[in-house]
């Protein structure tokens, strides 16, 4: 479990030198797969593990961190999904071992941290969503602002999470 934890930690801190991180997420996933795999039925999250890490590799370049940087909030959310289900797969399996070896207070606290991330995951997607601000530097989507801006209503002036009056 040391090597899972070390594996998260690694994709958790960011330490940007020249553009590149200095701790490169796709080296965090490859310690998450290595201590994974000695868990009991580690099918499920080797598989979720190494969706996170082909996503990890994609996203690591500069370049795409910028085009993530200048890009919607929407798809830097829908690129962390993968690790977040990962998370959640994990909790559930530690607490069902918890469980299993008679450790109900490990369970409780899996089972709790499962249903934070669980709970948690969408709330940055419902928040876009209802804000309008799907862009990160405030923005919104340019073709409903341009509609609106042509279409001489009233709203044009409000920000897209008020109604207008």
């Amino acid at each position: 479990m040391a090597s899972v934890a070390l594996g998260l930690v690694i994709v958790v801190l960011v330490a940007r030198f020249g553009g590149y991180d200095a701790l490169p997420d796709p080296i965090g996933w490859l310690v998450v797969l290595w201590g994974v795999r000695r868990l009991p039925d580690p099918a499920l999250l080797l598989t979720l593990a190494g969706a996170a890490l082909v996503v990890a590799c994609a996203v690591w370049l500069p370049t795409t961190q910028d085009v993530l940087d200048r890009g919607y909030t929407s798809l830097r959310w829908a690129i962390n999904l993968p690790q977040v289900i990962f998370c959640v797969a994990l909790c559930h399996q530690l607490s069902a071992l918890a469980r299993r070896s008679g450790d109900t207070r490990a369970a409780a606290w899996q089972r709790t941290t499962m249903m934070f991330n669980a709970v948690l995951a969408p709330a940055p997607a419902a928040h876009l969503t209802a804000s309008g601000q799907h862009h990160i530097d405030g923005e919104r989507h340019r073709g409903r602002q341009g509609a609106r801006a042509r279409s001489g209503s009233p709203a044009r002036a409000a920000p897209y999470s008020q109604t207008p009056k």
